[in-house]
């Protein structure tokens, strides 16, 4: 009996990380794949004067990173952050056709580093919110061998996505959440002790990409995303559906670390 069970464990096990994997892509398909991204690359280097190389990702279907320069862009001093960044922004203008995002979704964070390396990120946000996983494309200058570096995570996003927009506020949620766990923020601040720290969850809004995503066969295919209040407390993590309500992930056993590549997300 205990033989019977165990081996029903197994492959229940294994039958649900087989469906949580992406499908390979055929010979074919990765062949076809890589002839269009090398052409687009050689259209990238001539129609933006870039001397360099690049490299492509088959799987995501996309330029995934370059090593190289514009001739024509001359990075100033890298004590002078703002006039950095603009030329930052010249290098994102050019490659933008090139890319599966609109301008409008990506954010310039702070240029940062030292007299020989400057670095700055781009985060892809929808409606001004992050995404679960994170979406981003950097951008970094090395002084002392005159080269530019890019590398690109950014996400496809299906344009259903887009329409969200949340109708639950913070105070909403978290009254729904304390009534779940059968306490209120006074009760665990009033809980902590000299010895003892209760801590507080916290409240995240953010785009949490759809469970049903990792069905795809192909997943660069783009996905789709359900503005949602991420509620991370101890091992605790529930995740509420922004405009609806509806509660979509709530467990104990799961790790903070959700959207990421390998395909979890909300369920």
């Amino acid at each position: 009996m205990k033989t019977t069970i165990l081996v029903f464990l197994l492959l229940s096990v294994f039958f649900t990380l087989l469906v949580a994997q992406p499908a390979r892509l055929s010979r074919e398909e990765e062949d076809r794949r890589s002839k269009e991204l090398t052409a687009l690359s050689e259209q990238f280097k001539k129609e933006t004067g870039f001397q360099g190389y690049l490299s492509h990702d088959t799987t995501l279907n996309k330029i995934s990173s370059f090593d190289g320069g514009f001739p024509d862009l001359t990075f100033p001093p890298a004590s002078e952050k703002e006039e950095v960044g603009l030329i930052f922004d010249e290098v994102l203008k050019r490659i933008l056709p090139y890319l599966s995002v609109p301008r409008e979704q990506l954010t310039r964070e702070n240029v940062t580093g030292g007299d020989s390396l400057v670095r700055v990120q781009y985060t892809q946000r929808i409606n001004g919110y992050d995404l679960e996983g994170g979406g981003r494309i950097r951008f970094f200058y090395n002084y002392k061998i005159n080269e530019l570096g890019m590398t690109n995570s950014l996400k496809k996003i299906h344009p259903s996505t887009l329409a969200a927009e949340p109708v639950i506020t913070e105070d909403k949620i978290k009254e729904i959440f304390y009534d779940m766990i059968g306490y209120t923020e006074e009760d665990l601040l009033s809980r902590e002790t000299k010895n003892t720290i209760f801590l507080l969850p916290k409240f995240t809004l953010m785009y949490c990409f759809d469970r049903n995503f990792i069905e795809s066969p192909d997943i660069s295919y783009p996905r789709t995303y359900r503005l949602a209040w991420k509620i991370d407390y101890v091992q605790r993590l529930v995740i509420i559906d922004a405009v609806s309500g509806e509660i979509l992930v709530d467990d104990i056993s799961l790790k903070r670390d959700y959207g990421n590549e390998s395909g979890r997300g909300c369920l």
